[in-house]
């Protein structure tokens, strides 16, 4: 009775209950009672686990959220000649500092209005929208250096040398300057030979010369060529740049950049390398993500956008495409034969297409008829904008060198950064692109975010918030459901098995009967004075029921 009367009490003295059972018929009702009775107790840890509480996210469609982008690009300083502008200051502060320290994140700078830093953009398979651009290309051009034997002519071993570094001898600044004063030492600090010394060097055509003179040609017009020189001994130079300058366009290009380098150098031979670099626009199609706070661009397609055909000087390049996206859906642009307000002219060899170096000819044939198309389908990049970054680029690598010898350097920030210990001498063609790779996307970042006005419509979003969510776990219902189901069979049970049983059924209990049940008077002057001890002796003669009084039914102690 007592194990029955602790199993009534919780889930401990059912459990002590159920591994003290004896097998006997009677016993197993009451053992799946005491069963649920062990399971109840983990009731309120399964309604734990019913109900789920989580962050989610939710779209605020009233915030304002965009990614700058742009399809015509024209900003330049103040006009210097007839084809000439001046650096454009941003422009010029991106590229410097592409080269001497590169931003790894741009959220800032492209974005607005994100404030929860979770923004998402409407896409077409991934690409969600397009903007003007600029990439860049680099080639081993060593085979089409021009070499030129020097023996007597004092002045072309100072042509080869870069106008700063005559400066720096205080020889005039000039090539005949220089001869004429003919001096015999370089720097007498350093120990260095003087130009005119007889180096008895190799030319590749097997042709012996006191001193060989470079050459690197950077545009195909001979008037206005401004080609990399090179003196390969006689000076502490290893590095040499030059910019081409003066022919706006030329090989498809916003800038080409050409250089020389020695690539090795001992007592007993000078060897050397040259490359040529280039920078030109395109149309870039972007996948965006923005999450917690960062935006990372995912470049999908590029684009290359040639000579503009049709415009003359005013746009350099121009590119019309016959798809675009608008707000994330990719739209076919409609092509229309006559001038329409929202359409822009383009010629016909511009469409989908990018013309490198066109002639005359060109601009006046079949290719040069005159199209019109929708002004979001038109990318371009005109003369001013195109010649203020060129100007800049002509100010930090034309005709500038680097020297190198007994461990120290001097040359400029940007020339240091070239050459940067050796590196270039190391992996040419991988340390170069990387430098380019830098340059192009701070320019891409002032592109955007200084486009023509009217052409540069932001990419727009959705700004999402976060908010606790409230989920139910209904694999956890099966519990309580179980739970219910087991109380009803042994319900069910108790009832038949207790058929024939007297409708006066006694209840054992315990001492606790005698503090929270009502008790006869025979019974409670039987407890007086009342002890522990006394209690326990009139609990263990005492019995309580459940009867009937007036009504209603209360439990009845009585003393055997």
């Amino acid at each position: 009775m007592a194990r029955f009367d602790s199993a009534s009490r919780g889930a401990w003295g059912s459990v002590l209950f159920i591994f003290g059972l004896r097998i006997k018929k009677p016993y197993f009702i009451a053992a799946m009672g005491a069963f649920i009775t062990v399971m109840s107790a983990f009731t309120g840890f399964a309604a734990q686990q019913l109900i789920v509480f989580n962050d989610c996210l939710r779209p605020d469609e009233s915030a304002a959220v965009g990614i700058l982008k742009s399809n015509a690009y024209n900003a330049s300083g103040e006009r210097i000649a007839p084809q000439r502008f001046d650096e454009f200051l941003p422009m010029s502060v991106a590229i410097d500092v592409g080269i001497l320290q590169p931003l790894e994140d741009t959220t800032t700078l492209l974005s607005y209005g994100c404030k929860t830093g979770n923004c998402t953009f409407p896409a077409a398979n991934g690409s969600a929208y397009s903007t003007l651009a600029t990439d860049y290309w680099c080639a081993d051009a060593t085979s089409e250096v021009v070499e030129l034997p020097i023996n007597y002519d004092d002045s072309e071993y100072y042509g080869y040398v870069p106008t700063e570094f005559m400066i720096g001898m205080n020889c005039g600044g000039s090539p005949e300057a220089c001869a004429e004063k003919s001096s015999t030492s370089l720097n007498s600090t350093n120990g260095t030979a003087s130009l005119t010394s007889n180096f008895d060097l190799t030319m590749k055509n097997g042709t012996k010369a006191r001193n060989i003179g470079l050459s690197l040609s950077l545009s195909d017009n001979p008037f206005t060529d401004s080609p990399v020189k090179f003196l390969l001994a006689g000076w502490p130079g290893y590095l040499v740049t030059s910019v081409e300058a003066a022919q706006l366009g030329y090989n498809g290009t916003i800038s080409t950049i050409g250089m020389i380098y020695l690539s090795n150098s001992t007592s007993q031979s000078r060897e050397y390398r040259a490359m040529r670099c280039g920078i030109y626009p395109t149309v870039n199609t972007l996948k965006a993500t923005y999450h917690n706070g960062v935006l990372k661009e995912e470049l999908v397609k590029s684009v290359r956008i040639g000579r503009d055909v049709a415009s003359g000087t005013n746009t350099i390049f121009r590119l019309a495409t016959k798809q675009t996206l608008r707000n994330g859906t990719e739209i076919t642009c409609d092509e229309r034969t006559t001038d329409t307000p929202g359409y822009l002219p383009v010629a016909k060899s511009n469409i989908d297409a990018a013309p490198i170096n066109i002639t005359y000819l060109a601009m006046e044939g079949p290719g040069a008829e005159t199209v019109w198309y929708p002004e979001d389908c038109v990318w371009a990049m005109t003369a001013t904008g195109t010649s203020g970054i060129r100007q800049h680029f002509n100010a930090i690598y034309g005709a500038q060198y680097l020297m190198d010898v007994q461990s120290a350097r001097y040359g400029s920030a940007y020339m240091r950064v070239l050459w940067n210990n050796r590196e270039m001498q190391k992996a040419p063609l991988d340390h170069v692109g990387s430098l380019m790779t830098n340059i192009t996307s701070a320019m891409n970042t002032v592109l955007r975010t200084h486009g023509i006005p009217g052409f540069n419509n932001p990419a727009e979003g959705t700004m999402w918030y976060t908010m606790t969510c409230i989920n139910i776990n209904w694999t956890w219902v099966a519990f309580p459901a179980t739970m219910i189901a087991l109380s009803a069979v042994f319900l069910l049970l108790v009832h038949l098995e207790s058929r024939g049983v007297e409708s006066e059924r006694l209840w054992k209990s315990s001492i606790l009967a005698m503090l929270f049940c009502e008790m006869d008077d025979v019974v409670t002057s039987e407890a007086r004075p009342v002890g522990r001890r006394r209690l326990e002796e009139v609990a263990a003669i005492s019995s309580v029921s459940l009867g009937k009084d007036q009504g209603s039914l209360r439990l009845v102690a009585r003393q055997s």
